[in-house]
């Protein structure tokens, strides 16, 4: 390790080197500095005090806009290197080009710890710059560093006549400000200097809403002992009660009762401070308001349903407002709680009374609600309440079953299937759960409903009588094509009213799809109401790929149609000149 005398005296040489330097103007110009100067910047006490003892140092040198290390340092807040600087004898009253002096800068930045510093040390308060301001007028504008302060600073405001009330930027009066951030002595002061009590800051709010919203009791109390209006409100009707009840400050809310508040008073949406209260889960201050005689409304529910807030829900529910009150969707309690996923809502709205069998206009049940979801947890509690299993929706008189097997929901599948569900209900279109389950592919609710007996064969009402294999092929699923291939499905049964197979239905489909079907077995030769056969649907689509595998697996090019047309004579009247050249 080196001495720490060699360190010390290359650290000096350093110091040394920077004495003087120059920066660049904004103008352009050159503008001289000294090594001091740069200490006074980065608060650099050990370097200024070592260039201070240098010999002919000058520490009241200016730099190229006539600030003095001493204008620095305070323009910084270094407070820690004032005392150096005047020890130093720098002058305090020197003027830089502005004709402004160090106590300028501190006001001018909202330096109150060097501030204070240089009016300790005889700074010349009444001070005025170029355009005739003293540091005070400076100060004034620092309404929200100000109430970091004691009250030294805006009594020095007040004695250089300048007015600290006046608003900021934000349109706030720096009461307002000191009311928010619960400052009970800066409140006291500036009510004793006559501060207007209702002046609204810039969100038009007064000191009272101000400090309800944040909770502040004490100020509260405070500002209606000087006869600040309990009632007033802020641009969106809410009176500080309802702001006070928003963000669950309990006591402020009992105060401001004690006090008179309305307990009733509603803002310009109709919410009451306990509808706000119920909304945003505050479960105290809720109680409170309904030992306050607070109008309790199935509305206020709502909002704790859907986030499972039981302790917020019990209060209300036991004040005895409405279970089957509905939302603007149409929906009780129990349907918000079961869209939202909240089993113990559920569970404490069916102990409270709520109707498990209530129905929006379309017929929705909470139990199929929760079933489209996929809310597992919901839909055993319902089932446990002993919900109708079998009830079906409206909107094509759906069953739960039905409507789990669409989405996919294999565990509300099992579920259903375990407590007694009919495995072969269906709806208006006479769809059961496996035709739906083949529909959109889900091939894992497919493999339990046959596996608990769902039948394979079964067909629909009103869409043509389609199987589940023939609709699985019209809607290319090659996966659930396999399984109930696997499962014995009949790869020749045909609609009932068209007397389409599943390979003339893949005909007008995708590739992989017709040939799972000419693997798996189809018969080629089947033929629609019209008597077409597969060999003429790919003809006249011009799929000369499929009309290649027909012809592989057997198809007869020679079979007529009703009307007594062959394949090739389709492929000719549509115009597939290509395809009639590969049929000859």
């Amino acid at each position: 390790m080196f001495p720490s005398s060699i360190l010390l005296s290359a650290r000096n040489s350093l110091y040394l080197r920077h004495t003087v330097s120059f920066s660049r103007g904004t103008d352009g110009s050159r503008k001289r500095y000294t090594g001091i100067h740069e200490a006074a910047i980065a608060g650099d006490r050990a370097k200024l005090r070592f260039l201070l003892g240098q010999k002919g140092a000058d520490v009241n040198a200016k730099d190229g806009d006539g600030k003095t290390a001493l204008h620095l340092a305070a323009t910084w807040g270094h407070h820690s290197l004032v005392p150096t600087l005047l020890n130093n004898h720098v002058k305090v009253e020197a003027e830089d080009n502005n004709g402004q002096t160090a106590l300028h800068c501190a006001a001018k930045a909202g330096q109150w710890a060097v501030l204070r510093i240089l009016l300790a040390n005889g700074a010349n308060e009444k001070a005025e710059d170029d355009e005739q301001r003293r540091p005070a007028y400076y100060s004034s504008n620092h309404k929200k560093s100000v109430i970091n302060t004691d009250l030294e600073i805006c009594e020095w405001i007040f004695r250089n006549g300048h007015d600290v009330g006046a608003r900021d930027d934000h349109d706030d009066t720096l009461l307002l400000v000191a009311a928010y951030r619960g400052m009970l002595d800066l409140v006291t002061y500036l009510l004793d200097k006559g501060f207007e009590l209702e002046a609204n800051g810039g969100a038009g709010i007064t000191p009272l809403i101000a400090a309800a919203a944040r909770g502040n009791e004490r100020t509260i109390r405070l500002l209606l002992d000087k006869n600040a209006r309990i009632e007033a409100i802020d641009p969106d009707g809410s009176t500080s009660l309802i702001r006070a009840a928003w963000n669950g400050h309990t006591e402020v809310v009992r105060t401001l009762l004690d006090r008179g508040a309305d307990v009733k008073a509603a803002n310009l949406e109709g919410s009451t401070s306990i509808y706000v209260a119920a909304r945003y889960h505050h479960p105290e201050t809720v109680r409170l308001l309904l030992e306050r005689k607070a109008d309790a409304t199935g509305e206020q529910l709502f909002a704790p349903c859907a986030r499972g807030r039981v302790d917020t829900m019990i209060p209300l529910i036991k004040a005895g407002v409405d279970l089957e009150c509905r939302a603007g969707n149409m929906n009780t309690p129990l349907m918000i709680a079961a869209f939202h996923d909240q089993p113990a809502a559920v569970q404490t709205l069916l102990q409270s009374g709520a109707n498990i069998e209530g129905k929006r206009p379309d017929n929705v049940t909470a139990l199929w609600i929760a079933v489209e979801k996929g809310h597992e947890r919901v839909v055993q509690v319902l089932l446990d309440h002993g919900v109708d299993i079998e009830s079906k929706a409206q909107s094509l008189a759906c069953t739960s079953l039905t409507k789990a097997a669409q989405q996919g929901h294999l565990s509300i599948v099992r579920l259903l299937l375990d407590r007694g569900a009919n495995i072969e209900s269906t709806n208006e279109q006479g769809l059961t759960a496996l035709m739906e389950a083949a529909w959109h592919n889900r091939t894992s609710v497919a493999g339990l409903l046959i596996s608990r007996g769902a039948n394979i064969e079964s067909r629909d009402l009103s869409l043509g009588g389609y199987t589940p294999l023939i609709r699985a092929a019209a809607n290319n699923h090659s996966e659930m094509i396999e399984l109930l291939v696997d499962r014995g499905a009949n790869l020749e049964a045909q609609s009932t009213v068209s007397k389409v197979s599943p390979l003339a239905e893949a005909c007008c489909r995708n590739r992989r799809v017709f040939s799972l079907l000419l693997h798996s077995g189809a018969y080629v030769e089947t033929r629609d109401q019209l008597g077409r056969t597969p060999l003429m649907h790919v003809a006249i689509l011009g799929n000369r790929a499929m009309v290649g595998w027909l012809l592989r697996f057997g198809a007869f090019r020679g079979a007529k149609d009703n009307a007594g047309l062959t394949a090739i004579a389709h492929a000719a009247k549509a115009g597939q000149r290509k395809t009639v050249e590969l049929l000859r």
